[in-house]
Parts: structure tokens; sequence; C-alpha cells
């Protein structure tokens, strides 16, 4: 299969959401994990960060991303679930 103009630049936009997804996550890891929104802006769009309290110790994420040109992916995890690999990667 030929990779064309079209395939490299919808290569490139996935590359970007990953990207702003996984800093998205970094920095509200860093930031405290604060439950409820918050916002981050990057150069090619921004991302925001929804946290959302469901139990004792147990929290659900929601993590999307958007391109300024309206391109968008979403990620969500259960943060007690998370915690432990979260930890070993930002510290």
């Amino acid at each position: 299969m030929q990779f064309t103009k079209q395939n490299a630049a919808l290569h490139e936009q996935s590359i970007q959401l990953e990207w702003m997804l996984q800093n998205a996550e970094k920095k509200w890891y860093q930031e405290g994990k604060q439950p409820g929104e918050q916002e981050y802006v990057f150069p090619t769009g921004e991302a925001v960060v929804v946290s959302t309290i469901t139990g004792p110790g147990t929290s659900r994420v929601m993590i999307s991303a958007e391109l300024e040109g309206g391109e968008r992916r979403s990620h969500s995890f259960s943060y007690e679930s998370a915690q432990e690999s979260f930890e070993s990667i930002y510290k």
C-alpha cells in the first residue's frame, strides 16, 4: 500500500492527538490529580481532563484532546486501577 499525502496527514494528526492526551494526563497527575475539570492548551490544540469521584478512593478520568482543525480523540480510565503505574512513570 502506498503512503499518500492524505495518509501522512492523518498519521500526523493521530500523533499530535496522542501527544496532547499523554501530556494532559501527565500535567494533571503532576498538579495533584484534582477532581473536576482542568484545561491544558498546547501549540496545536487543547486538552481537557475531567475527573469524577466514583467512590472512596476511586475516580473516573476522561481526557479529550482537540486539534485546531477540529479532530478529536478521547481516553478514559479508572484512577484507582492506574495509580500504581502513574506513580512509577511520573516520579
